[in-house]
């Protein structure tokens, strides 16, 4: 249990400057670094595995949009009560391409494109870093809502922060999500030096790019949640995240 208030260093929408992406980046590689590889005792926490904590928005986003069969007894249970996926999703489908709509669920209900995260280099996931879970306080950081912590690769914890801040709720600085690469390099250079030494950066490339695929298949509905759907600026948006993972498909 918290026994702490440090409500006062969640951010609100907006407010989450390049200084604290530095002081949660930092906190996070100390994290990966702490169960890197399977240190620490990572395999005795009560984790879900990545493939299994994908699946669990993943396969609602397929069954809602009618094109599978339930996974599990809890997918439609899933579907009917968690009310962003049941609000956001037809108005995500609506601001895509007939094309890019049905590649959206193609990505989410036939994952092959999973294997290399399966069986890439596992630390301990937050799995939800999100504005509203995270706390700054000086360089303390605090993460809420552990609930979907899982053993994954590093970068699946980074592309899920990614695509909720610089995708689905960008800051007003007017940068794309491309323009953020010095804070990836930031990241990587706290979690080799809390290493010690350097980690394998061409597994790293591949699951940041697998990452990028995974997050999309859970969270991309999210890009509806635009003021205006139908506005030039979040079509383009939602586009352009469909183009990057296919991008990242056929390389």
């Amino acid at each position: 249990m918290l026994m702490r208030d440090v409500s006062d260093g969640i951010r609100p929408r907006g407010a989450f400057t390049e200084s604290d992406e530095r002081v949660l980046l930092a906190a996070i590689a100390r994290l990966h670094a702490h169960y890197w590889d399977g240190r620490n005792s990572l395999d005795r926490l009560p984790l879900a595995p990545v493939r299994g904590a994908t699946a669990a928005l993943a396969d609602p986003i397929a069954f809602a949009a009618g094109r599978a069969e339930p996974a599990a007894d809890w997918v439609p249970r899933c579907v009917e009560d968690f009310m962003p996926l049941k609000l956001l999703l037809p108005k995500f489908l609506e601001m895509l391409d007939p094309g890019d709509a049905d590649f959206f669920i193609q990505l989410a209900s036939e994952r092959s494109w999973h294997r290399g995260l399966d069986d890439a280099t596992p630390t301990l996931n937050h799995g939800d870093l999100r504005r509203a879970n995270i706390a700054v306080s000086g360089k303390t950081v605090t993460l809420f809502d552990w609930e979907f912590a899982s053993r994954a690769p590093a970068a699946c914890d980074l592309q899920h922060h990614w695509f909720l801040h610089f995708w689905a709720y960008p800051p007003g600085d007017g940068h794309p999500p491309e323009a953020r690469a010095p804070l990836r390099d930031f990241y990587l250079a706290e979690l080799e030096s809390v290493l010690g030494r350097p980690i394998d950066r061409e597994e790293f490339e591949r699951t940041w790019d697998l990452g990028s695929l995974r997050v999309m298949s859970m969270l991309g509905f999210i890009l509806g949640d635009a003021p205006n759907p139908s506005a030039p600026e979040a079509r383009h948006r939602a586009k352009a995240a469909i183009a990057l993972a296919r991008a990242i498909l056929d390389a």
